[in-house]
């Protein structure tokens, strides 16, 4: 550690990437982190400790999910401090700080396993990816999968590498390996590395005096962990279901993901060819060395299962992608090896310029599509850089700045009278009412349609909430847009955001109105 600090502190390019590196991180994952509503897959996590009145209550209640337990026990703490989650910054601000941790991790593993240059590029691309991005500025499992996945790696790296780390090393390993897999299956993919880790510093040490100690602290180190999380998941597959069973059959069965269109949609422009390119170069430096043995060990294994078996595997693909940014990161300083032995002098400074200056456009990209909300993509065509980004639909996106103001909704409907049943229809994901309306609002989701295809019964009148590009990607309702409601009816309200854009209005339909206007 001394080594690095003392590297850092004599290379005044290296000091300054470094600064760069941490306020690219800190920038994209905390700034405007509220600004969003929470979005479908946040909402159906959140979990109040006083909705259950025995533990046994609440681990039932876990082993009915199809994801690990750790995100709804998060949300769960939280709820002891603040029932009503009114806060969404406060909410997703443990996963950021998660995120912001596996990528401090991330930065110290690629350095111990190869060089300091290397590990500040991979972090570079790490912290400026998009899709890593989205993580940290969402609630759900996925930063902790990371933090937990890394941490894992970095804590056996030090133990079978740095003599101070031996055996504190063996129980920040194991101990971040078991919360990981209690964030998510998609853990297991972080497992394989960290068992050719154990390998290694078992093959390294049991010949060494004071084995049987070190043994003792192994098994100490790996059993709490793994009684956690066999007994969690052999409870869990007994407990299997239709409903997981269905999900786990679906993803298998899906269409493909197309790895290329899903990288480009959280990473506009030309970074996914960038990363190819190193990635390819990057392979053509593999040694026969424990850093190449870790890497190899943590993207194939995954990259074939997401491939061949998990085919909709959507942003479950980080699982391999998070490795091949540290083969890219070799990528690049191979790259710049080159460079080194060709140019000399200004000329060399001028290629690690330019290579920063690609970091930071990754970043402002980054930036105008996650932070930026004027407009918001990718609900709305976005220019950035010169590039025209379209945006539009793909299944399973999310982390993006999306806020449609249903706090001030909900704060609208509250104030109806409470003697009043208010039955409504909206062209918006369920979720949303479910969490941000008051309970005496009645969601009418069966009519939520694009058309409507039955006899719609509504003796006392019915409200109608049609969002303006709502996360359903539904535009219709009842055969009418957003700006045709708004051109046939008058609106009860209408809900604005900062920049004074109408993107929600509220209707009043009596019975007499939906027969005359929708026959």
């Amino acid at each position: 550690m001394n080594r690095l600090f003392m590297g850092i502190r004599n290379n005044k390019l290296i000091t300054l990437q470094i600064v760069l590196l941490i306020g690219v991180a800190l920038l994209l994952r905390l700034v405007d982190l509220g600004y969003s509503n929470l979005q479908g897959d946040e909402v159906l996590i959140l979990c109040r400790f006083s909705d259950y009145q025995s533990p046994g209550q609440f681990l039932t209640y876990l082993l009915g999910k199809q994801k690990g337990p750790l995100q709804y026990v998060v949300t769960c703490a939280l709820s002891l401090f603040d029932r009503s989650f009114s806060s969404e910054l406060a909410l997703r601000l443990p996963f950021a700080i998660a995120n912001v941790l596996a990528l401090v991790c991330f930065f110290f593993l690629v350095y111990r396993l190869f060089t300091l240059q290397i590990a500040i590029y991979s972090s570079f691309l790490l912290a400026a990816n998009g899709i890593f991005i989205a993580f940290a500025r969402f609630v759900q499992y996925q930063s902790f999968v990371l933090l937990g996945g890394v941490a894992g790696i970095l804590g056996l790296t030090l133990a079978l590498k740095d003599e101070k780390w031996r055996v504190i090393g063996l129980y920040v390993g194991f101990a971040s390996a078991a919360m990981s897999l209690l964030a998510h299956f998609d853990a297991a993919f972080f497992m394989p590395p960290i068992a050719l880790l154990v390998v290694h510093w078992w093959m390294t040490f049991h010949n060494q005096p004071g084995f049987a100690h070190l043994r003792r602290h192994l098994i100490a180190a790996a059993a709490p962990g793994a009684f956690l999380v066999l007994a969690y998941y052999l409870e869990y597959v007994l407990h299997l279901g239709p409903f997981q069973l269905t999900y786990w059959k679906n993803r298998a069965t899906g269409d493909s993901t197309n790895i290329v269109k899903l990288f480009q949609f959280y990473n506009p422009g030309s970074v996914f060819w960038i990363c190819l390119g190193s990635i390819v170069l990057g392979l053509t430096r593999i040694r026969k060395s424990i850093g190449w043995q870790v890497i190899l060990g943590w993207f194939l294994p995954s990259l074939i299962f997401m491939v061949m078996i998990f085919k909709d595997s959507r942003t479950h693909a980080f699982t391999y992608i998070l490795p091949l940014l540290i083969v890219a990161g070799i990528g690049i300083d191979a790259i710049m090896g080159w460079l080194h032995s060709l140019l000399r002098g200004k000329s060399f400074q001028i290629a690690q310029a330019a290579v920063l200056t690609m970091f930071l456009i990754f970043s402002y990209i980054s930036y105008a599509i996650y932070i930026d909300h004027d407009p918001e993509y990718p609900w709305h065509a976005k220019r950035v850089l010169g590039l025209e980004l379209d945006g539009g639909y793909l299944s399973g996106t999310f982390g993006f700045p999306y806020s449609r103001e249903w706090r001030d909704i909900g704060r609208w409907f509250q104030s109806l009278p409470d003697n009043e049943d208010v039955f409504l229809v909206t062209n918006e994901k369920r979720q949303f009412v479910t969490f941000y309306l008051p309970s005496k609002v009645h969601n009418r989701y069966k009519y939520s349609l694009p058309e409507l295809r039955e006899e719609l019964r509504a003796p006392d009148g019915l409200y109608i909430l049609i969002v303006h590009r709502p996360q359903s990607w539904m535009d219709l309702l009842w055969g009418c847009s957003s700006d045709g409601w708004h051109e046939k009816f008058v609106p009860l309200h209408d809900f604005v955001n900062e920049e004074g854009r109408i993107v929600a209005s509220v209707y009043f339909l009596t019975q007499e109105q939906i027969e005359t206007q929708f026959p």
